[in-house]
């Protein structure tokens, strides 16, 4: 089967045309999406508000009817009936209707006592008696229960109490009316029910928002989460066979009571069907005028891109003066300068690169050059065998160390330039120059300093600075005279320590420090000595080591760099070994990766070779 071949044209135009229309179908729906998370949030926030206060009406009602119970019960316990107080109370409180001591004898409730307005509500009471034992079965001292059994909505409030007389359990009874309840509880209009935690509702409700009198039909999920759990409201999604609610509660406080609010979350989003409807015209609206502007785009953009079609074969074929003219003020306008100026920069490219090169194989010869400042690594003066290491970071090196012996001493060497690169290998090269004239002259460790800083200063002007440790080794007096110019002091290793030193051997020099050389031409240098015996062992470094790092990203640090010395000590007998052992340990570290300073290190060792 062929494929089918549109023209750029053509396709400009199905994408004008389409992809607006799929915007606008992820943008409504996730309008929508939004909108309803909105609209939901909304009636929850309100509900629950609402649904706070009216807990705390509610509760206010029964702490009330409460209230006036206690004297009467207080006056029943003393007495032994309700006297002149109690009737005098319920005779004035028109909402009471009906008050009666009841007593639980092997399981079956009877009025021990009671007070009536009105014949009535003590039929009532009597005819929903036998379903009282059920409730009350249960109820422990100081339990309450609510509940409203009569057709008129009148509240029954039962309070388990101990007569204080003769520990007995009783149950006192109230029946009550509180139009405030039944107007928020039975009202035609309302949407808030009063429950308790088993989905009971306690008062009949005209709403048609449930068909029942309970809320059982409900996901029980509900209501044994609302159970259990210590925190007094909540919202939740709730099911009564193919109707989904919004549905809020909170806890009265009272006899386990809740006020629940139920909103039908279809009517609470049926504004979203007018945002769709709407929504739908004007994507048709839509699609018609991205009709209309694909038309007139495509033109002159299938124009233009075959300009710059035709300009980039020229370029292909080496022409790097091919320039496109479209004079346009959008994006195929900026597109056609974007290509001129790549033409215009492949072809500066193309001379840098030949540049480049050039610059390469001239700090190539740098390098080599560089590398003649440095004597060999490996030397054996009889007393003294020396080895050393060096890397640098980048073609040219900041990092310098040397050694020479002129008549019966020694001289060595060590310093880091500021920074890397050519400029601190021109400070290199100073030193270098400096060192070999100084060390024929037979100076002490300042003056050679002195010499030194001067040279180094004369080059950079203070611009790069370098830091310098000078070590002058009498090999008659087994005197090292040195002289620090704030570098990394030395370590040194007694000769009578075994083969598994401890940090606590390791012996700094750092009797003396001075300032950075190149800083002040007229610094005055000071120096110090200490004594060498058979065998010590000294390593010089630059701060290059600590900063070595892992593929992970971790400096070797201060610390590992310490741990690495003193491994490598296994082989202080022989510097060359040592040098071999220290430089593997680190390379394992590193795992090839760039240095990000140059490593530089030596050691010595005094005595005699074994």
């Amino acid at each position: 089967m062929k494929s089918i071949h549109l023209s750029l044209k053509y396709k400009v135009m199905i994408l004008l045309t389409v992809i607006p229309l799929l915007l606008l179908g992820a943008y409504l729906q996730l309008v929508v999406g939004v909108f309803e998370k909105d609209k939901i949030a909304y009636v929850y926030d309100t509900n629950s508000s609402v649904n706070r206060s009216i807990a705390s009406q509610t509760r206010s009602v029964f702490l009330t009817v409460l209230s006036a119970m206690k004297p009467m019960l207080q006056e029943h316990f003393t007495n032994g009936e309700f006297g002149i107080l109690s009737k005098e109370i319920f005779r004035n409180d028109n909402s009471l209707l009906f008050i009666g001591l009841l007593k639980s004898n092997k399981g079956q409730i009877s009025i021990y006592d009671h007070i009536e307005k009105d014949q009535e509500y003590y039929n009532d009471f009597i005819k929903d008696l036998g379903h009282l034992n059920i409730i009350l079965g249960g109820l422990k001292n100081e339990e309450r229960t609510v509940r409203t059994p009569f057709p008129n909505n009148n509240i029954l409030l039962i309070e388990s109490v101990q007569n204080p007389i003769d520990q007995s359990l009783y149950h006192f009874a109230v029946i009550f009316q509180s139009h405030e309840l039944t107007d928020l509880f039975s009202g035609a209009k309302s949407q808030f029910f009063l429950a308790n935690e088993n989905g009971e509702m306690l008062f009949k409700n005209s709403n048609r928002t449930l068909k029942t009198n309970s809320f059982l039909s409900l996901d029980n999920k509900f209501f044994k989460k609302i159970k259990t759990s210590k925190i007094s409201y909540g919202t939740e999604e709730t099911k009564d066979k193919k109707t989904t609610y919004l549905t809020s509660y909170n806890k009265v406080g009272f006899a386990n009571l809740m006020t629940i609010s139920m909103i039908n979350k279809n009517a609470a989003l049926s504004a979203i069907q007018i945002l769709v409807t709407k929504s739908l015209l004007f994507a048709g609206l839509l699609l018609c005028f991205a009709l209309f502007i694909s038309i007139v785009s495509s033109q002159s953009i299938t124009k233009a891109l075959t300009e710059l079609m035709q300009a980039s074969r020229r370029i292909a074929l080496g022409d790097f003066t091919s320039r496109v003219k479209i004079k346009a003020n959008d994006e195929i306008g900026s597109l056609a300068n974007s290509f001129n100026l790549m033409s215009k920069e492949v072809g500066r490219l193309m001379n840098e690169t030949a540049e480049k090169a050039r610059m390469e194989s001239e700090l190539q010869t740098a390098r080599t050059v560089q590398e003649t400042l440095f004597p060999p690594n490996i030397q054996d003066f009889d007393q003294l065998q020396i080895a050393g290491h060096y890397e640098p970071a980048s073609e040219c090196g900041g990092d310098w160390w040397y050694y020479s012996k002129t008549n019966n001493k020694i001289i060595l060497c060590i310093g880091d330039a500021t920074g890397h690169g050519a400029p601190a290998a021109l400070i290199t090269s100073a030193a270098r120059s400096a060192a070999s004239v100084v060390e024929t002259l037979d100076l002490d460790a300042s003056k050679i300093m002195h010499y030194i800083n001067k040279s180094i200063y004369d080059v950079s002007r203070g611009r790069v600075m370098m830091t310098f440790f000078l070590g002058i080794i009498d090999l008659e007096t087994s005197q090292m005279t040195y002289c620090n110019a704030s570098h990394e002091p030395p370590f040194l290793i007694k000769g009578e320590i075994g083969p598994n030193p401890k940090k606590k051997d390791l012996i700094p020099l750092i009797e003396v420090n001075n300032a950075r050389l190149g800083q002040d031409p007229n610094t005055l240098f000071d120096q110090t000595q200490v004594t060498l015996n058979e065998n010590d062992f000294i390593l010089f470094y630059t701060d290059g080591i600590a900063d070595i790092r892992n593929i992970n990203g971790v400096n070797l640090g201060e610390r590992e760099f310490i741990k690495v010395f003193l491994k490598s000590l296994a082989h202080k007998e022989n510097p060359e070994i040592f040098v071999q052992s220290m430089t593997s340990t680190l390379n394992e570290y590193r795992e090839q990766t760039d240095l990000i300073d140059d490593v530089t290190f030596f050691c010595i060792k005094y005595g005699r070779a074994s």
